[in-house]
């Protein structure tokens, strides 16, 4: 089998097989979610959503620290305000190192990119996410800092009884 034959071949199939499962999890009305009764209103998120997964585990991330730590209501007040806060601030840096990100690619698909612009843009998306990474760790920081001697030592025991990923991301 000629080269250009096996290519075409192994597209067509790979796009035969891929368009099914791209459109079931898209969310586009596939699903039990689309035909929930009573859903809420706002962005729905499908259960095979990055988005969505990444909010359940959060929701129970945060039953499970409320629980757990036996958090009072004025903590759990000032924790969600906390949060907010750290939302509001990353979210505005993961746009911009979106838009740099954009323009890196379009620098790349150029004829002739400029390496020192290129370079540029990737100095700028690396402290970009060094900003971020100092905002979660200020964040865990101010975390710890409402918590009592009691639940910080609470904390520790979750932690320790969590199970460790294998890698980083």
């Amino acid at each position: 089998m000629s080269t250009s034959r096996f290519r075409f071949l192994s597209i067509f199939l790979m796009t035969l097989f891929l368009l099914p499962s791209t459109a079931a999890f898209s969310g586009q009305g596939f699903g039990p979610l689309a035909f929930e009764p009573g859903a809420q209103e706002g962005p729905r998120f499908h259960r095979g959503s990055r988005h969505g997964r990444r909010q359940a585990f959060r929701d129970r991330l945060s039953r499970r620290l409320i629980e757990g730590l036996q958090l009072t209501e004025e903590q759990q007040t000032q924790i969600r305000e906390q949060r907010r806060q750290h939302r509001e601030e990353v979210q505005a840096l993961h746009e911009q190192q979106r838009g740099l990100r954009q323009e890196l690619r379009s620098m790349l698909e150029a004829e002739s990119p400029s390496a020192a612009e290129v370079g540029e843009r990737v100095i700028a998306i690396h402290g970009l996410s060094n900003q971020i990474r100092q905002e979660r760790e200020s964040a865990q920081e101010a975390f710890r800092a409402l918590l009592t001697p009691e639940q910080l030592d609470r904390l520790d025991e979750l932690k320790e009884e969590r199970p460790r990923r294998r890698g980083r991301r």
